[in-house]
Formats: structure tokens, C-alpha cells, sequence
């Protein structure tokens, strides 16, 4: 599997969780991790990791990387610090990690 694919199944993991408290969507601001949604988007596949991860379907919508970005905290409490990838984009974006 993938950095990237890791990376989506805990995107929509946290989206899932986010979803169960009420929360909006989380955004997604790494090229890499958003290419392979949308490779996987529209397939059973996507079905079944959706299911896996977030307990039900997750819609993609594109918000041209813009807004804050509310979920790195609990990513990090889930799964430790952003990884590079992420963490340099985070940092781009123009946001403190």
C-alpha cells in the first residue's frame, strides 16, 4: 500500500469520526493523498474502504485547498505527527502544525 493510500484511509478514518460528533468534512490539502482519491473514486473498492474506515460513504468535494485546516490535531493525537509530505504542505498552506 501506498504513503499516499495510508494516508487516505486515515483521512477518511478522521472524517468518519468527524461525521459522528457532528463535525464538517475535513480537508483534504495534499496533492498526493487527493490524487489517489480520486483514483479509487466511483469503484467498489472506494465502497469498501469508505465502509473500513469511516463506517459509510464519504462524497469528495474539491475546495481548491482553501479553508482552515481543523483535523491535523486529531490526526496527530490518532496517529503521531504529520508525516513530511503532509507536514510541508500543511506548513504551505499557510498554517502553523
Amino acid at each position: 500500500m501506498s504513503t499516499a493510500t495510508t494516508e487516505l484511509r486515515r483521512f477518511l478514518t478522521i472524517t468518519g469520526q468527524r461525521f459522528a460528533t457532528g463535525q464538517s468534512a475535513p480537508e483534504m490539502f495534499s496533492p498526493a493523498v487527493d490524487k489517489a482519491w480520486h483514483e479509487l473514486l466511483g469503484t467498489p473498492a472506494y465502497e469498501t474502504l469508505c465502509l473500513e474506515t469511516a463506517g459509510q460513504p464519504i462524497r469528495h468535494v474539491a475546495n481548491n485547498g482553501h479553508g482552515p485546516i481543523a483535523w491535523v490535531a486529531a490526526y496527530e493525537a490518532a496517529y503521531g505527527p504529520l508525516p513530511e509530505t503532509l507536514s510541508k504542505r500543511y506548513i504551505h498552506a499557510g498554517s502553523t502544525p
